[in-house]
């Protein structure tokens, strides 16, 4: 949170979504694919990403990251998010569009963030 804070990104967020999937007991790697923090879309091992749409964090931390990515079926959609809160929604977008079930191993946190 400090860093967060000394960068002036907004913590609360990220921080609460790792702490519901933590009480959920859900796998923070199968919302979150981090990646180094100067990567670019194209540097992406997109073979490593999954199938149901996630955020890839450009950075060690979803808290104290700057650049987010959107994935859908191994496919990056959007490469320039600069903050989570636009991250979190356009993840949730290609659920509602293009009527994807949230995954088992994902499904309760994302029911709680959808009420």
């Amino acid at each position: 949170m400090k860093v967060a804070k000394e960068k002036h990104l907004e913590a609360n967020l990220p921080g609460t979504l790792l702490l519901l999937l933590n009480y959920f007991n859900e796998g923070v790697d199968q919302m979150f694919h981090m990646v180094d923090e100067t990567c670019l879309p194209s540097e992406v091992d997109c073979t490593k990403l999954l199938r149901t749409p996630c955020i890839i964090v450009c950075g060690s931390s979803p808290v104290t990251a700057e650049h987010f990515m959107i994935s859908v079926d191994q496919i990056i959609v959007n490469g320039s998010i600069t903050n989570f809160s636009d991250a979190l929604l356009l993840m949730f977008g290609p659920y509602y569009c293009l009527n994807i079930s949230y995954p088992a191993t994902q499904g309760t946190t994302l029911e709680f963030l959808q009420r």
